[in-house]
């Protein structure tokens, strides 16, 4: 009965590693993929004078946290229309855990309220000026710790489970 309990913890620990270190490579790969997207309308960018649509307000709960509120902004680019939002700030009670660093990118000229700056060859790919940030220590941080779970659990699963008389 003890060897099969072991067995079946065994195989829990290398199912709970396998889980958690896809999560820990996803959000390392959506990460990624955001700085990669900020660095391409840093270097590619063009700048168009957005304006706003409307602004959803976040709600805020004891269990939950805070949701951000939220500034939606279109943009006319060609004769097409788009949108875009950033989160606002707000006076909320909560100050944030971490304070991004906002891009600054003197090439575009002085900056202005709901300014976006787009992809010219896909002017879908935009952020509002005043949200043009990177991951920041949260995103890689939450990485980091899925991955030590997953490591944790994958030595357990490997090392302190494993079959004895082997």
């Amino acid at each position: 009965m003890a060897r099969r309990f072991r067995m079946d913890m065994r195989r829990t620990s290398l199912l709970v590693a396998a889980i958690t270190l896809g999560i820990a490579l996803l959000i390392l790969w959506l990460g990624y993929r955001h700085d990669r997207e900020v660095d391409l309308l840093i270097s590619e960018g063009q700048l168009v004078q957005g304006r706003q649509l409307y602004r959803e307000f976040g709600s805020c709960s004891g269990r939950n946290g805070c949701d951000p509120d939220l500034v939606h902004v279109a943009y006319d680019v060609d004769g097409t229309t788009y949108r875009t939002s950033m989160p606002a700030d707000s006076s909320r009670e909560r100050e944030p855990l971490f304070d991004q660093a906002l891009i600054e990118v003197p090439a575009l000229g002085p900056q202005q309220p709901f300014q976006v700056i787009y992809l010219p060859a896909d002017p879908e790919v935009s952020r509002v000026r005043a949200d043009l940030r990177k991951s920041d220590v949260a995103v890689y941080g939450t990485a980091g710790m899925f991955g030590l779970i997953g490591l944790v659990a994958g030595w357990m699963g490997l090392f302190v489970l494993r079959r004895r008389g082997r």
